[in-house]
């Protein structure tokens, strides 16, 4: 169990928080009316302010979070344990860190660490103590993705380390970098959480889970460091998939080799484009992208970028493209309490 300790005292008890010198009623009205309605931030430790910063993205009836915190402690409090109960749950990744969720009434204790994934529902009452943390949380209305809350608990964990949350995590990474592209699509995400809940994801034949997974495997291929092997049966293992399905996630890419290939070089092309040359940086980066030689390396480089590794100066990076900005500014808490309170209300009714 993860304990708080307050200055001096090991009593529960309200403070006036301290976020970036925001307010106390500002505070307040952020942890009661952003975070469930039922809770109120109880305990920090040592007496220090709690440290927040969140930025949301919201598209269609989704609101999406990138949230950081240092540790914290929320409590049910009885005025407000009757209000605002809210039909839709909380789809939530950590990153950093870890919570221990406890329902407010019964015997439910649930432990969230992270990789794995979780389904925290906000139409029941319950109370959480949180180490320093990050995480990435999507709230979706109950509807979209066929959640019952009187067949699920409270809290929900898909394991990171199945092929059912292998899926879900690489789907939602992927989900999270198309946002801030501007070209987020909802169905194939909102179809695979539902077939999480249900059990099925492995197996479900519908057109928008599978394409899900494929999307899935191919983050997971993107995001895996360049120094370890992925292989066709290592990915049909990992995501409970054939080997067939793997082969035709990157049959346009002329395999999963290929892929890894591209993911190589168009890291290299960042590492080199519009940089001015350094002396031996081209052999230094052949070897670190796991090139047989440098001649290899400035090959592939040339075929696929039209000029040699040591022309690279000329190209434009592509980390100057710019992304889409989330809609508050994660610095400003009256920023982002008000483009909270607006995409709670529009996802709620």
């Amino acid at each position: 169990m993860l304990e708080l300790t307050s200055a001096g005292s090991t009593e529960d008890m309200l403070i006036s928080l301290d976020l970036r010198g925001a307010p106390s009623d500002m505070q307040h009205d952020y942890w009661q009316q952003v975070s469930p309605a039922s809770y109120r931030v109880g305990r920090v430790p040592n007496g220090n302010g709690l440290d927040l910063k969140s930025k949301l993205w919201v598209l269609d009836d989704i609101v999406a979070s990138q949230f950081s915190a240092s540790a914290h402690r929320i409590d049910a409090v009885a005025a407000t344990r009757g209000r605002g109960r809210a039909p839709y749950v909380k789809v939530r990744v950590y990153e950093a860190g870890h919570a221990e969720i406890q329902e407010a009434s019964g015997p439910g204790q649930y432990l969230l660490r992270p990789g794995d994934v979780h389904f925290i529902d906000q139409s029941r009452p319950w109370s959480a103590r949180y180490a320093r943390h990050s995480q990435k949380t999507l709230i979706i209305p109950h509807a979209l993705i066929g959640y019952r809350p009187s067949e699920h608990p409270i809290a929900r964990t898909i394991k990171g380390k199945t092929p059912a949350g292998r899926i879900l995590n690489y789907s939602i990474k992927a989900y999270y970098a198309s946002l801030e592209k501007g070209v987020a699509d909802n169905a194939g995400l909102l179809a695979a959480l539902e077939a999480a809940l249900n059990g099925a994801l492995g197996v479900s034949r519908r057109a928008d889970v599978r394409a899900a997974t494929i999307t899935a495997m191919r983050r997971f291929a993107l995001e895996t460091p360049i120094s370890q092997d992925v292989s066709a049966e290592s990915v049909a293992r990992d995501f409970g998939v054939s080997r067939a399905s793997v082969f035709r996630a990157f049959a346009d890419d002329g395999g999963l080799g290929r892929f890894r290939l591209g993911v190589k070089l168009d890291r290299a092309h960042d590492a080199l484009a519009g940089q001015p040359q350094r002396r031996g940086h081209v052999s230094e980066l052949a070897s670190e992208m796991g090139f047989s030689s440098t001649a290899h390396f400035s090959d592939a480089f040339q075929n696929r970028f039209g000029v040699r590794p040591s022309e690279a100066s000329k190209l434009i990076p592509s980390t100057l493209v710019p992304d889409l900005a989330p809609v508050n500014d994660p610095n400003d808490l009256e920023d982002t309490l008000r483009w909270s309170l607006k995409a709670i209300a529009r996802t709620t009714g």
